[in-house]
């Protein structure tokens, strides 16, 4: 989906329950939609499969009543921040905590099946960070993976050695 829809309801009331694989493209308004992703993950009981840009998706809200099974992969695509993303965010510095409100609710428990997270586009500065290693534990400890996709779409499972 390239944006938000207004009458999403009626849709996943139709094809939701068909509906394996969702993807949200590279849209603001899906950060500034808050609940947008609980909406399509409560309407699509059997997607296995999530892929959005997480620099312009709001992250879910940490609910640990709430858990979706189904889901087995996460695909997040880390693009450059835009300087509207960024003014939405607030600024540049925000970027690990935007980060790791998406990577938290992963390895909360919401997505008890969760066994791959692919990461499409690499930003350096994120995974050259101190912090990045911390993530990859939390992933790892729960037996899931953590793939790192390049331009040409060849595919590195991260590791604690891990080098760009």
């Amino acid at each position: 989906m390239d944006a938000p829809l207004e009458g999403v309801n009626m849709l996943l009331e139709s094809l939701g329950p068909q509906l394996q694989t969702v993807e949200f493209g590279n849209y603001i308004r899906f950060l500034t939609a808050p609940n947008y992703l609980k909406t399509w993950l409560q309407g699509c009981p059997s997607v296995r499969e999530l892929n959005y840009y997480i620099f312009t998706t709001a992250p879910l809200d940490l609910d640990l009543e709430t858990t979706y099974p189904s889901i087995v992969s996460i695909g997040i695509h880390m693009m450059v921040l835009s300087l509207a993303c960024q003014m939405v965010l607030g600024q540049v510095q925000d970027e690990w905590e935007h980060l790791e409100q998406h990577f938290h609710v992963f390895t909360s428990g919401m997505f008890p099946h969760l066994r791959r997270v692919r990461i499409f586009g690499t930003l350096k500065r994120v995974f050259l960070d101190r912090r990045f290693p911390g993530l990859y534990e939390r992933f790892s400890s729960q037996g899931c993976t953590l793939e790192i996709v390049d331009k040409c779409g060849l595919v590195s499972v991260y590791h604690s050695n891990y080098s760009l």
